[in-house]
């Protein structure tokens, strides 16, 4: 009855400070088998009665406590090996969840609507997105790593060289910077690349940048140019005078060589006038009363008698 009333009492003492103790519970309860034992023998010993029954009823005491310990040492082990498939099992969730989330960035920044492109510290491009193979016509398989990539993208050598210099003295931080870009088929596309990697770094990246293609752009305002530059020849050359007015003030915007030599007045002149200073004073309540006739819809222009600098007054057959 000593016997198992002390293994309990061992039992229990071990279980309210394992949380705390640093030392397993089998080495524990090993520990104060130990002692257990070794108080029994000195006490048996001190009386001299080591007999049958003595050693008897130190293996009642010791048997359970050895058989308690095997089964705690099992339990522990098994705990250990539960917490450990957890962990892994935490682990490859958590690398799952890495590895799904690094898949769907990738998917956007290759799918972006702009170019993006990367590079090493080598100056070779390692990241080359599917609107950069649209746009040049080179694949990422034949960009990404190609040491000659720059060469196939800017052939002129001279055109080259001056934009890597600028690069550098801009460092990585500049925006709608462009770029004359040589495609795979020939043709050349105006890129406006703007980066930002030094305020924005990506690791294993060591510099990225984003691309706009602004050719249509740049062609439009061309093709604008071009039909301005034609408007205006065709203006200042015309034979007859002709007029630009502003639809509020009346004034006179722009004159051709024309009218400055039919009216007599200079260029800076008429800039300064509005079209009832090339009328008679007598023909201005008329030429009023006929404009608002027009903003109303009734459009009325005829022969109108017109005025020079001089005081001459001539026939006009007006036209808008």
């Amino acid at each position: 009855g000593i016997g198992v009333a002390l293994v309990t009492l061992l039992a229990l003492l071990a279980r309210r400070r394992v949380a705390s103790a640093r030392m397993p519970l089998p080495l524990i309860l090993m520990l104060l088998l130990a002692i257990l034992v070794h108080h029994v023998v000195l006490f048996v010993d001190g009386w001299h009665i080591i007999n049958a029954d003595n050693i008897s009823d130190l293996a009642r005491v010791a048997i359970p406590l050895l058989l308690l310990v095997s089964v705690l040492a099992l339990m522990q082990k098994q705990r250990e090996t539960v917490q450990r498939s957890e962990e892994r099992v935490r682990q490859q969730k958590v690398e799952e969840a890495l590895r799904s989330e690094a898949e769907r960035l990738r998917r956007i920044v290759g799918n972006m609507p702009v170019m993006l492109d990367a590079f090493d510290d080598q100056g070779n491009i390692i990241f080359w997105n599917d609107q950069c193979e649209q746009v040049t016509g080179y694949s990422a398989k034949e960009m990404v790593g190609n040491p000659r990539a720059m060469e196939l993208l800017y052939p002129d050598a001279a055109y080259r060289e001056s934009m890597l210099s600028q690069w550098k003295a801009r460092s990585d931080d500049y925006v709608g910077w462009e770029w004359d870009l040589t495609c795979k088929d020939g043709t050349v596309r105006t890129i406006a690349w703007s980066n930002v990697a030094r305020k924005y770094p990506i690791p294993d990246w060591a510099t990225w940048g984003i691309g706009v293609d602004l050719t249509a752009l740049r062609q439009a305002q061309r093709t604008v140019g071009d039909n301005e530059r034609r408007y205006r020849l065709i203006f200042e050359s015309s034979p007859v005078p002709l007029f630009i007015v502003d639809g509020q003030s009346l004034r006179f915007l722009a004159v051709n060589d024309t009218a400055v030599r039919t009216y007599g007045y200079t260029r800076n002149e008429f800039l300064g006038m509005t079209i009832f200073d090339i009328r008679p004073s007598e023909d201005v309540a008329a030429l009023k009363r006929n404009l608002n006739r027009e903003l109303q819809g009734v459009v009325d222009q005829g022969v109108w008698r017109h005025q020079r600098k001089d005081g001459t007054v001539f026939m006009v057959s007006v036209h808008a």
